[in-house]
């Protein structure tokens, strides 16, 4: 049985604030919207170039809850059990997309944290979540390796 590669590539845009958290740690952030140090400030997620990013397997689990409930998802999404098999499906990271005049801004929002004894705000425990803003665009790729039958299938459709 021989394998293709279908690629599907385009864009995502943020239609409201999304937040997929980085590395935390006792490590003092620079809050963008101050330019100060902020120990309290949960970042978004970056790659090592720095560029704000949405993890492929964040992409992968939210397409992977899509299928679910139908036979698709074992045959695509591969499975863990006795003789499963790997995954045909491969998503990358989504990259936030910056444009020569308009510089990625991420937006920031004060938060309490919420006692689990008592039920209302604790002492001392305001944090900052940075958020990518509405209307941010990041790239989208996803790879599926097909076989013979699913590719003259995806031929069919298409013409």
């Amino acid at each position: 049985m021989a394998l293709s590669r279908i690629v599907v590539s385009g864009h995502l845009v943020c239609q409201s604030p999304v937040h997929v958290g980085g590395w935390e740690g006792n490590h003092a952030f620079v809050d963008p919207t101050t330019g100060e140090p902020n120990q309290n400030l949960l970042p978004v997620a970056t790659d090592a170039a720095g560029r704000y990013l949405i993890p492929g397997t964040s992409l992968t689990g939210v397409l992977r809850a899509l299928h679910e409930l139908s036979d698709i998802q074992e045959h695509m999404w591969g499975s863990n059990h006795e003789g499963g098999t790997a995954s045909r499906i491969s998503v990358h990271d989504a990259i936030a997309v910056e444009f020569p005049d308009e510089k990625i801004q991420p937006g920031s929002r004060t938060h309490v944290s919420i006692s689990r004894y008592s039920g209302a705000a604790s002492d001392g425990m305001l944090f900052d979540r940075q958020f990518l803003k509405e209307g941010t665009r990041l790239t989208f790729r996803l790879a599926v390796e097909a076989d013979e039958a699913e590719t003259r299938l995806h031929a069919d459709s298409t013409s």
